[in-house]
């Protein structure tokens, strides 16, 4: 590993490189949290595992690959999913971004709304998201896998 100088790395060939993207070498390839899938197998065992993974089945030794789902219909679902996730944090950053400057210019008392006004939006507008969440989910298609 090289030295860092300010925000830029120093490689071994004496290249530098400004963060991870221009490091051909190294790929950005974070694990990002997805949710389990959940296989049932024909003899009734249950088991539960990421996409791409592979589970054998410990009742009846069949193997499942969740390979075999359709990765663009799979995307499509952990994008809707992100979305819907990401609009939540936008409404809470638009509404601390609004308001914590007002409060420090107008009235330091309006930092106590912040939290106030987030946790109402939050009761009040949380069921009708979480209801979104679970429609989306629940109209997502289902994958009959066979086994290996």
């Amino acid at each position: 590993m090289g030295r860092r100088y300010h925000g830029r790395c120093r490689e071994r060939d004496g290249t530098i490189a400004i963060g991870s993207f221009q490091r051909p070498d190294r790929a950005y390839n974070r694990g990002v949290r997805v949710p389990p899938l959940k296989i049932t197998c024909d003899c009734g065992e249950v088991g539960s595992l990421r996409y791409g993974e592979s589970w054998t089945c410990e009742g009846c030794g069949r193997t499942w690959n969740t390979e075999k789902i359709p990765a663009e219909e799979y995307r499509s679902l952990m994008r809707d999913l992100r979305r819907y996730r990401l609009a939540a944090a936008a409404v809470a950053v638009v509404i601390a971004g609004t308001l914590i400057p007002l409060a420090l210019l107008v009235n330091p008392g309006l930092v106590f709304v912040v939290p106030i006004l987030l946790g109402a939006i939050a009761i009040f507008a949380g069921p009708f998201w979480k209801r979104k969440i679970r429609e989306r989910v629940a109209s997502r298609p289902r994958w009959e896998l066979d086994p290996e």
